[in-house]
C-alpha cells in the first residue's frame, strides 16, 4: 500500500474498501490503483482540494444540474474544479474576479481526469469466477500518473478588472485550473533618437497585460505607468502593449526620454 503512493488516504477509513480507491491485486495483499485514485489524487495535489483550503461553489448560468464550479485556496493563488458529469461534452465560459495584487498576467494551468487519463479498467469477473476485473496498471504501479500531468496552459483573457477564460469540459470529467502569475516581458533592446526612446519588448503574454513603467530613483522601488507611443508619431498614451508595433514576435514601442534620467520596464496592470 505505501509503494501505490496511498498509505495517507488508506488512515483515512476504518475499512479496507477504501471507498473504490484501491484494490488488491492478489493474495500477497498487493495493491494496485483504481480510476477513483487518479481522481482523489488529482483534487489533492493540483487543486489544493486538502483539510483547511477555503472553497467556494459558484453559480453556472443557464443552470445546469450536471455541472458542478468550485474555487479553491485564496486570491493570490485560485485553483477552478469543474465537474461534468453529464455523458455529454461542455464549453464552458468562465468569469474570473478578485485576483489578489500579485497575480499580474495569469495563466491557467490545466489538468484532466476522464476515462482517457486514468487507469483503464480491463474487463469484470466472469458469472461463477472466482477471478475479478483488472485495470491496466494492476498489479504493478503505472509508471506515470497521467492525470497529474499538466495538459496545457492558456492565458486569460482581460475583462474589465475580471478575467476571462473559454473552459472544453469533455463528459464524466473533472478538470482542474492552476491560475498563476504568467512570465514577465523585458526590454531588450533601446536606442534614443530625437528625445525619444525606442524600446523593443519581448513578451511571452498577451499584449493587453502589459504597460510599460518608468522611474527617476532605482532606490525607492516606486514604478509608474508611463504613456508610450507605437511608432513614435501617433499620440503619447498611457495603455497597455496592444498599443505598439509588432516587429516579429516582438512589440516595439516609443517613450519620451527628455528631462531628467530615467530608467524604463515592463510591468503588469495596476
Amino acid at each position: 500500500m505505501a509503494s501505490s503512493d496511498s498509505l495517507s488516504m488508506a488512515f483515512k477509513f476504518q475499512t479496507i474498501d477504501f471507498y473504490g480507491l484501491l484494490a488488491v491485486a492478489n493474495s500477497g495483499g498487493d495493491f494496485y490503483r483504481t480510476p477513483l485514485w487518479y481522481a482523489w489524487k488529482l483534487l489533492q495535489t493540483k487543486a489544493n482540494l486538502v483539510e483547511g483550503s477555503p472553497m467556494f461553489q459558484t453559480a453556472v448560468q443557464p443552470l445546469n444540474t450536471k455541472l458542478d464550479v468550485f474555487a479553491v485556496g485564496d486570491p493570490d493563488h485560485p485553483r477552478i474544479i469543474l465537474i461534468n458529469r453529464s455523458f455529454d461534452a461542455r464549453s464552458i465560459e468562465l468569469t474570473l474576479g478578485g485576483l489578489g495584487s500579485t497575480v499580474k498576467n495569469p495563466i491557467a494551468n490545466r489538468y484532466v481526469f476522464d476515462e482517457d487519463r486514468s487507469a483503464q479498467f480491463i474487463g469484470p469477473a466472469a458469472v461463477g469466477s472466482p477471478l475479478r476485473g483488472e485495470f491496466s496498471d494492476a498489479p504493478a504501479i503505472s509508471p506515470r500518473d497521467i492525470a497529474l500531468e499538466r495538459v496545457d496552459e492558456f492565458w486569460l483573457a482581460a475583462n474589465g478588472v475580471d478575467y476571462r477564460l473559454q473552459v472544453e469540459c469533455g463528459p464524466i470529467s473533472i478538470t482542474v485550473l492552476d491560475v498563476v502569475s504568467g512570465p514577465p516581458a523585458a526590454i531588450i533592446e533601446g536606442a534614443i533618437t530625437n528625445g525619444m526612446a525606442r524600446l523593443v519588448v519581448d513578451a511571452s503574454a498577451p499584449a493587453y497585460g502589459y504597460f510599460p513603467k518608468s522611474t527617476t530613483n532605482l532606490m525607492d522601488g516606486t514604478w509608474g505607468s508611463v504613456a508610450h507611443s507605437d511608432d513614435g508619431v501617433h499620440p503619447f498614451l498611457v495603455t497597455n502593449l496592444n498599443y505598439s508595433t509588432m516587429e516579429g514576435t516582438n512589440q516595439v514601442i516609443y517613450v519620451e526620454a527628455t528631462g531628467s534620467q530615467g530608467f524604463f520596464r515592463i510591468g503588469g496592470a495596476e
